[in-house]
């Protein structure tokens, strides 16, 4: 009896054993049992993917975005759509190929150098201001909308997979070569300040505004563009400018050229028109009828007809050849006609009638309308404060970023 007893004993202990080491056996090759419990845990936060992050400010950036400790798995960077990084002393972006449901990137401020973005094909906004950018890398980014890489170092920019792509700035760079062939819902492109010589705009019929300012082109196309409503090409040496199919436009901002002469009957929404520093001898503004500033500062122009100018509230003619100009018929709030061949104020006829206060100063004719915002926001520096003549600043007349 005792001899069965314990030949049961030996055979449950057996039983126990073998089940215990397949319990243990679950898990991966020889994990011990704490190893397997936490692989177990682990399989639910998906791969460990701490590794690809060669950046530790990006590291712990992305680990506080998804309130992690020291450890950053698949399952978390999946459900992160935008990311806020801004000056954040980034080096890297490399772990951002992870956030595969990553809709909205801001990366301004950093220090980066190289920016991927192939993996993230739901991005649609990319907002990379500011930093050393040399290359960016696009792939299939078909919801890609917007990009803002102003102010980096980039020479060449790919925009072959980014065709639904509705916004481009890339101010102050070095591109010298842009193909905009095939973006079609393109609506806003800035360039200004780079090193391009030709752009063509064949295809982009969705152009609503442009900037070339500050780039070595000498002629541009933009008769496709019929629905350009802001045109600006401040220096850059435009020789002449066709803008006859462009019935939209409202801002014209084409300073600092090599223009003698520019057309704009064709152009009767036209609100802004800004010319300065060319050598225009004539301006027909007959058909401009809802002009509300505009600016030809040194030119050479002997007569300016303002008459059909009823929302003209700003006129800078400063540096041209007028003998006499007739304001009677505009709104003019602010007036400067300085270093003109007019040898009394009673050359400029009407400004009587709209109130307009005159410096003291020969051939400075000024009035600063202080509780005009949109005069503010417009134009920097200041005038003759208006009835008071308590500064004696010069206005300074300036384009607004």
């Amino acid at each position: 009896m005792e001899k069965g007893s314990s030949l049961f004993v030996i055979i449950l202990t057996l039983i126990v054993m073998v089940a215990f080491s397949s319990a243990c056996s679950a898990g991966s090759g020889d994990e011990s049992p704490n190893e397997y419990a936490a692989d177990v845990v682990n399989s639910h936060l998906g791969v460990d993917i701490s590794d690809s992050f060669e950046c530790q400010n990006f590291f712990w950036s992305v680990v506080q975005v998804i309130g992690g400790y020291d450890t950053i798995y698949t399952d978390d960077v999946e459900k992160v759509t935008e990311l806020f990084l801004g000056g954040h002393r980034i080096t890297s972006l490399a772990g951002i190929e992870h956030f595969v449901n990553l809709q909205r990137l801001y990366v301004n401020d950093n220090r980066l150098s190289s920016l991927d973005i192939s993996h993230n094909r739901n991005l649609e906004v990319l907002m990379a201001q500011r930093n050393q950018l040399t290359k960016l890398i696009f792939s299939e980014n078909h919801s890609l909308h917007t990009i803002d890489v102003t102010d980096n170092q980039l020479i060449y920019l790919d925009t072959s997979n980014v065709a639904y792509l509705r916004i481009l700035d890339a101010t102050s760079n070095y591109i010298t070569y842009l193909d905009t062939q095939g973006m079609r819902y393109l609506q806003h492109l800035i360039v200004t300040l780079n090193r391009l010589t030709s752009l063509c705009l064949s295809e982009n019929e969705s152009l609503e505004r442009l900037s070339i300012c500050g780039n070595p082109i000498q002629a541009i196309d933009i008769s496709s563009n019929t629905n350009l409503a802001t045109f600006m090409g401040m220096g850059v040496p435009l020789t002449s400018l066709d803008l006859s199919n462009n019935n939209k436009l409202t801002r014209l901002w084409i300073g600092v050229n090599q223009l003698t002469c520019i057309d704009v009957s064709a152009n009767p929404m036209l609100e802004s028109l800004w010319i300065p520093n060319n050598k225009l001898t004539s301006l027909c503004l007959s058909n401009n009828p809802r002009l509300r500033e505009l600016v030809v500062n040194y030119n050479e122009l002997t007569i300016l007809d303002l008459s059909n100018k009823a929302y003209l509230y700003a006129l800078e003619s400063r540096g041209n050849l007028l003998t006499s100009l007739d304001i009677s018929s505009t709104s003019i709030e602010f007036l400067d006609v300085r270093y003109n061949d007019m040898i009394s104020p009673d050359y400029v006829i009407g400004w009587r009638e709209l109130g307009l206060h005159l410096s003291s100063e020969y051939h400075q004719y000024f009035v600063h309308p202080v509780d005009n915002p949109d005069f503010r926001h417009m134009y920097s520096g200041w005038a003759w404060d208006l009835g008071f003549n308590r500064e004696n600043r010069v206005f300074a007349f300036y384009p607004m970023n």
